[in-house]
């Protein structure tokens, strides 16, 4: 019952995300001149934003996957985690959350189970884990930023404070958690880049201050539990605060986000799908090889249920060859 009740919040939350995101469309479109502005500008792009705002996000797919990596080796009891493993990882559960319920994070949890031998209580608690360090990247920038703009210092302070760890990413070498967090400190910065690669192409471009505050704005909203990649609700927060921060009008900004939402699925539609068959093999090697131990039912049952339809659509497909 409980389990039903959490799945219909999950498909409500998604219908709600969805409606955000319609309406942030349907707001450009009906603004003319925004949408003929934006997408003239878009037809004749910034070569060099044009390639950045891509590749920064294959940049955040391996600073995620170097992150998953560090903490998932930590407590993995079979194997450990190879980086290309994770990277594979990293682009299917990104693709997955975009679909209700967060596929993408369960069929990660269950990969680790079967694969790696992971408890998925283990493996919920380094997805917390891995949240709350995006959370504390985006408070140490805010408050760096906050700092800069008080003291009116240089924009280049800001992302150049993570210097100050280098004493304790250098003392506690064995530590998986200060570099897990540097990486995710490196992910806030690429979404910094991303907007401003973002706004360029529409035609308005932004300062670095005010990419610097949308990039913490867009993870924070990334870190919405049950919503997955902060989908509708990252336009809206930066649509709703570029008046402010940037003294862009919200179609405006909305329109920029929904360039850097576009790209983004231009980029994890291809990546998500090739790692995918991949995955399904390694699980279906494991369950053939693997024994789950008595004192596991939950976990192989939840791990089992979750991946037996894709790894069955999976072997369909290899015999359709």
């Amino acid at each position: 019952m409980n389990l039903l009740v959490a799945q219909t919040r999950r498909k409500l939350l998604f219908f709600i995300s969805f409606l955000l995101l319609t309406a942030a469309l349907w707001s450009v479109l009906r603004n003319h001149e925004v949408a003929t502005a934006a997408w003239h500008a878009i037809r004749d792009p910034n070569p060099m934003w044009a390639i950045a705002l891509p590749i920064c996000m294959l940049l955040t797919a391996l600073c995620t996957a170097a992150g998953l990596q560090l903490l998932t080796n930590r407590v993995a009891r079979e194997t450990r985690v190879g980086f290309s493993e994770m990277l594979a990882l990293t682009c299917a559960s990104t693709l997955g959350n975009f679909i209700p319920l967060q596929p993408g994070l369960v069929g990660r949890v269950a990969y680790q189970h079967q694969v790696h031998g992971i408890p998925v209580a283990i493996s919920l608690l380094l997805a917390l884990q891995s949240t709350l360090l995006t959370i504390g990247a985006v408070i140490w920038l805010g408050l760096a930023l906050l700092l800069v703009h008080a003291g009116q210092l240089s924009w280049l302070a800001a992302p150049t404070s993570i210097l100050l760890l280098t004493p304790m990413l250098l003392s506690n070498r064995n530590s998986a958690m200060m570099p897990a967090f540097a990486w995710r400190f490196v992910e806030v910065l690429l979404s910094a880049v991303r907007t401003y690669a973002a706004f360029t192409l529409i035609g308005k471009p932004i300062d670095p201050l005010s990419a610097l505050v949308f990039g913490c704005a867009a993870n924070a909203a990334n870190c919405l539990p049950m919503i997955g990649n902060g989908l509708g609700i990252r336009e809206w927060v930066i649509g709703l605060l570029a008046p402010t921060v940037a003294g862009i009008a919200t179609p405006d900004a909305l329109a920029a986000e929904l360039v850097n939402r576009g790209v983004e699925l231009l980029v994890f539609i291809p990546t998500g799908l090739a790692s995918s068959p991949g995955i399904a093999r390694r699980v279906s090697e494991a369950m053939k090889t693997r024994r789950i131990t008595p004192d596991q039912p939950f976990a192989a049952n939840i791990s089992m249920r979750m991946l037996s339809n894709f790894i069955r659509r999976d072997a369909g497909s290899n015999n359709d060859q």
